[in-house]
């Protein structure tokens, strides 16, 4: 897995505007997702709204990882 530091994120957010979006969205989801689970009891549609947020989520965060991994084998080709 991609060494994912403070850094790389911050520059790629800086230099990429759909992975800051991404970034934005991510951090949205996972928001809302803490606001779901501080609640006592989740109706069948909000656990439904739970597990698709979930599901974004996960795939944000997919794209994310795939991003910084790809600007990390870019930067080493650069430095070679």
């Amino acid at each position: 897995m991609v060494n994912a530091d403070d850094a790389s994120i911050i520059r790629l957010r800086q230099q990429d505007p759909e992975f800051d979006r991404w970034f934005r969205e991510h951090q949205e989801y996972d928001r809302r997702l803490a606001e779901m689970s501080a609640r006592t009891y989740l109706t069948p549609e909000e656990e439904l709204e739970e597990t698709r947020l979930k599901k974004l989520k996960l795939q944000l965060k997919d794209r994310m990882y795939a991003r910084l991994a790809a600007a990390a084998r870019e930067e080493q080709g650069g430095r070679q």
